[in-house]
């Protein structure tokens, strides 16, 4: 009986996340936003992984913000290169001095990888 190999395919998913942090420095005391005004973070504000000034936020098709340990929901904010702006939602937001914002693009890629069955 003969034997023969089978090569298969199948491809593998490697995540990618960046994050990114916002801690409201420049505010002394609370910074208040009215219902349906958008606050801007600009880039020069966040800090990246390294703890370093980011110099461009990472394009990704999903984002995730949270604030204050919050998850927001994706129709609040807008994440562009240069800033994210986040739509207040009914009722205003109110920002602390120590109010945590961190950001996280996430990126999923497929890699192939073959393997040799018998």
């Amino acid at each position: 009986m003969a034997l023969q190999l089978f090569r298969l395919a199948s491809k593998t998913s490697a995540l990618t996340t960046t994050k990114y942090d916002y801690f409201s420095k420049p505010f002394s005391g609370s910074k208040t936003v009215a219902a349906g005004s958008v606050f801007s973070i600009t880039l020069a504000l966040w800090s990246n992984n390294a703890g370093s000034t980011a110099s461009v936020l990472v394009s990704a098709p999903g984002y995730d913000l949270c604030i204050n340990g919050v998850l927001q929901e994706a129709g609040l904010y807008a994440v562009h290169s240069k800033a994210v702006q986040i739509t207040a939602p009914a009722g205003g937001m109110n920002f602390q001095a120590s109010t945590p914002v961190t950001l996280q693009a996430v990126k999923n890629t497929l890699a192939t990888a073959k393997i040799a069955v018998p």
